[in-house]
């Protein structure tokens, strides 16, 4: 099976983060990225882990808000 690879832009669409944050996370090595003629693309799986590991900073960050 071919590896997806699409841009911040629809990566950041698709996983409900803005653009900016999701190159952020690239820039800290939280998020693989891939250089492609100078523009920053994601696979498609890697997004996928990344938002199967966010719930669950998200249910803890709630907690501490109450």
């Amino acid at each position: 099976m071919k590896e997806e690879y699409i841009s911040a832009e629809e990566a950041a669409k698709s996983i409900g983060l803005h653009p900016a944050t999701l190159r952020k996370l690239a820039w800290q090595r939280r998020i693989r990225s891939f250089k492609v003629l100078g523009a920053l693309r994601f696979k498609r799986s890697d997004l996928e882990e990344l938002v199967v590991e966010r719930p669950k900073e998200e249910s803890n960050e709630s907690k501490s808000r109450r």
